[in-house]
């Protein structure tokens, strides 16, 4: 068992390297233990549950390694219940961030487990669903009803549900059993291999490209987890805001100024008539194995 998790922990760690955008998974058998290996990586978006399923649904022992800085609770919930059902392993391995929407994911496993370096957070629930944003009170209750199909007790559905909705709730090895979570560690001094740090030009163009779609969810994954649910980076301020422009916004040209600074220039239309065409300051930032948008300066 321990060699199937060494062996898990090092693949996951040469494919973090790859950036937060559409959502990927990859199977990969082991025939000599008769397990899998399913590698979930990158942003959440709603309907991905679909891939998800598909790709589990044969498997009958698989450990499923996560990677994701978040995305549609909704789409998470369903593939968590999946997992679940099967009795599957989670696991979040050294170097990755799997946090909101990924989080939710990871406490379906049965057992779960977190690399010695691996971090994982818990989120304020703004759930977007039929084209509507939930605010977080229901969206709370739906995670509150899905944590308790996943038999959690009382204490870890308080945590989970009152994380704030600026930066994380961070689940500690020291606090773990206050909040009556139960995981175990994978073992420490496993060799690593570093991830390749990947442009992270890709990540500025998904998250001016969730703006565009008015999906907040969406943008916010794409976002340092410590900045998220304020301001510009709050959720339903992006869905709010962006959706419901007639004019929605388009990207013009995004230029690269430094290796973590790029220009982009964009316009969109509000109903009142107000036109913005302007050029933003996109601060990009590699943590957690892959790049996030840590900065924006924007005018309008």
């Amino acid at each position: 068992m321990v060699k199937r998790f060494l062996y898990a922990t090092i693949i996951s760690a040469l494919m973090l390297g790859s950036d937060a955008q559409a959502l990927e998974v990859n199977v990969y058998p082991d025939a000599n233990s008769g397990s899998s290996f399913v590698f979930v990586q990158g942003v959440i978006q709603l309907g991905d549950e679909a891939k998800v399923l598909q790709s589990i649904s044969g498997l009958t022992k698989a450990i499923v390694v996560l990677s994701s800085p978040g995305g549609s609770p909704i789409a998470a919930m369903e593939i968590g219940k999946a997992i679940r059902l099967k009795g599957l392993t989670t696991v979040v391995p050294d170097g990755a961030l799997c946090v909101s929407a990924c989080a939710l994911i990871w406490l379906s496993g049965s057992p779960r487990f977190i690399g010695s370096t691996g971090q994982l957070g818990f989120h304020a629930a703004y759930i977007e669903k039929d084209g509507h944003l939930l605010e977080s009170g229901v969206g709370n209750a739906l995670i509150g009803r899905y944590l308790t199909l996943l038999n959690l007790p009382e204490a870890a559905v308080v945590f989970v549900t009152n994380a704030p909705p600026q930066g994380m709730n961070w689940l500690r090895a020291d606090s773990a059993g206050r909040h009556s979570i139960d995981f175990r560690r994978l073992a420490d001094g496993v060799p690593q291999k570093k991830p390749t740090s990947s442009d992270p030009i890709a990540v500025v163009a998904s998250f001016y490209d969730a703006l565009r779609s008015g999906d907040g969810s969406q943008a916010s994954a794409l976002v340092v987890p410590e900045k998220r649910g304020v301001g510009p980076f709050s959720e339903p301020n992006i869905t709010s805001y962006f959706s419901r422009l007639p004019q929605k916004l388009q990207v013009r040209q995004i230029k690269r100024d430094a290796p973590d600074r790029f220009s982009v220039d964009y316009e969109y239309g509000r109903a009142d008539g107000f036109k913005c065409v302007t050029s933003a300051t996109v601060t990009t930032v590699f943590v957690y194995g892959q790049h996030l948008v840590q900065r924006i300066a924007a005018k309008c």
